[in-house]
């Protein structure tokens, strides 16, 4: 058991430098839009497209102007250089899980009533259906532009049938 604990220090040590900050991360920052207006409050999360060891998803959240500035371990720190695919989501979600008792037992069930609403197209928000990708060279890049188009089907649906067709 000590050993792991050691060696998971270690990893920690060599992937960090003094201030916690991960090293090799370059800046990466940008607008997104969809049907030309920019977009509030919706998540970015960049993929690594390769199994390098160095590759680690990014994320961040875009303003009212829909900038953003991608994170990977702090906020704003960066992302490290390479071909990522781009997901992009903005949801409503209503409902809530709530335990209900069963006449017959003393035990109790638990009720799903969660609906999301998408507010951009499910493609986006989906790593297998996304067509955005972005190349993040050695120097970063501040001017990515992420420009959405489509239709929204903004009925609510559970999470488990979000994504069916």
């Amino acid at each position: 058991m000590k050993k792991w604990i050691l060696f998971s220090f270690l990893i920690l040590i060599v992937g960090c430098n003094q201030s916690g900050q991960l090293e090799g991360l370059v800046p990466a920052s940008g607008t997104v839009t969809f049907n030309g207006q920019p977009i509030d409050q919706a998540m970015i999360i960049f993929s690594p497209q390769t199994g390098e060891n160095t590759a680690r998803a990014a994320s961040a959240t875009t303003d009212a102007k829909g900038n953003f500035t991608m994170m990977t371990l702090n906020p704003g720190d960066g992302v490290f250089p390479g071909d990522y695919l781009v997901t992009v989501e903005k949801t409503e979600i209503t409902g809530e899980y709530r335990q209900e008792p069963t006449p017959d037992s003393d035990k109790s069930k638990l009720i799903d009533t969660r609906q999301i609403k998408d507010l951009l197209p499910v493609k986006y928000s989906n790593i297998n259906t996304t067509d955005l990708s972005v190349s993040i060279s050695e120097k970063g890049n501040k001017k990515i532009v992420l420009e959405l188009s489509g239709e929204v089907n903004s009925k609510p649906k559970h999470p488990n049938e979000r994504f069916k067709k």
